[in-house]
Order: structure tokens, then sequence, then C-alpha cells
């Protein structure tokens, strides 16, 4: 992030968040702490808070990112342990830490809070139930965020982000069709895949006081995807 002090990298894989860490601190002037938690259980959301707020209690922002891997289930072969994950990292521990971060802000005279829901909380992707109906959720959990924290000077946002290069991707559809992906996605009107950049500019901009009067949106970075309806299909 743009002007950060000091940066918390909370992620289940302690070897991917030190690798991101020390890719941070090579390209920027903050110093990068990671932090290993498996943020479908409560206690680690509470101890990764404890973490961050000991080595430095002020906190300005909050980006809540994490989401389990998914592989495509069937709704009527889904299974509960899918059901229950899902709602543990995507939507129980997204209010953990921004109930946690609210009251840190609230003290210190406001903050921002972020979250990443996903053109998914739109509509669904077969295969994909419990991943949309939490995504749909943070976008709700965001608008009533905003109007429960927008009098302590807290503003609280979510990016919707739509296909994207990501790793997660690459593990959803594997790597061979990620290439083929990646020189076309024709499913989008700009017939690409969003970039990583694509969305954490779209972060950045929440982040600062460029967005000093937006709260409660839910910012989509979708290339037009779900702009459209249908095309008349050719005879």
């Amino acid at each position: 992030m743009r002007g950060a002090r000091t940066l918390f990298l909370v992620d289940i894989a302690g070897d991917r968040t030190s690798e991101v860490a020390a890719e941070v601190e090579r390209t920027s002037d903050a110093s990068v702490v990671p932090i290993v938690a498996d943020l479908s259980r409560r206690a680690d959301c509470h101890r990764a808070m404890d973490e961050a707020l000991v080595a430095d209690p002020r906190l300005d922002i909050l980006i809540s990112n994490a989401a389990p891997p998914r592989d495509i289930e069937p709704f009527l072969k889904m299974s509960a342990e899918t059901w229950d994950e899902d709602l543990a990292v995507n939507l129980t521990a997204s209010y953990l830490l921004g109930q946690r971060a609210g009251h840190v802000m609230k003290e210190l005279g406001g903050g921002v809070i972020l979250y990443t829901a996903s053109i998914s909380a739109f509509g669904a992707s077969r295969g994909l139930a419990s991943y949309c109906v939490t995504k749909a959720g943070i976008v709700s959990l965001v608008k009533s965020m905003a109007l429960d924290l927008a009098p302590f000077g807290i503003r609280v946002n979510c990016v919707s982000p739509g296909p994207a290069d990501t790793q997660r991707s690459a593990d959803l559809v594997g790597e061979e069709m990620m290439v083929k992906f990646r020189e076309s996605f024709a499913a989008v009107p700009m017939k690409r895949l969003a970039s990583a950049d694509d969305v954490a500019r779209a972060f950045v901009y929440l982040a600062s006081e460029d967005a000093g009067y937006v709260t409660g949106h839910n910012l989509v970075v979708d290339g037009g995807l779900i702009a459209q309806i249908y095309e008349v299909p050719e005879a």
C-alpha cells in the first residue's frame, strides 16, 4: 500500500507469506510482518489481530482478502465441510476482523476497512454455491458496517473482481487452461483476464483520500462482464 509504514500479511501458507513479504520489502520502504494464521478458526482471527496490534497499535487500513481454495461441487453433492469452511473464512472471519478493526479505528478517530467480494455476489457460477453466497454476504456486510461506522470516520468498501489471472484461478482450471485464458478470454467484453494490478489499484483508490467520500460501495473490476446480458446468437 502506497505510503504505508508497516504491513502485516496474514495467510495460512507460511512459505507464500514470506515470499510476498520479501517482495514487498524489495519494492517499497514499508516493513513487513508475516503472520501465519488459519482464518477459518476464530481463535486465529483474534490472534492475528493481537499480534499486529502489539507490534504496532496504529491500524489505519484493514484489507480482508482470504478465501479457501475451492473445487467445483454441484449443489446436490456439496459437502457440509465445504459450506462450513466458506462461511468461516469468507464471512465469519470478515466479521471478526472488521469488528476488531472498527474498535481500534474508532479510538484513533477513523480508518478504512476493505473486503474482497466478487462478481459472483451478483449472480452464480455452477458448482460454487457456498462461494457465491458468502461473497453476496460480504457486499451486504460492507453496507451494514459502512452505516454503523460512518459516525466514527471509518469508511468500509469492497472490490468485486471478475475473472482474474491469479493462483486461485490456476488452481481451479489448471495451468494449461490458464495459458489459453491469458491469450484471450472471450467471455469478458475487454477480452482479457484481470491482472493482479488491475484489482490492487482499486484497493489503493478506496484506501486513499481520493475516495474520502466513498463508503458502503462495491467497486466492480470485471472488464464489463456484468454489464452485458446476452448477445443475439448467430444463426
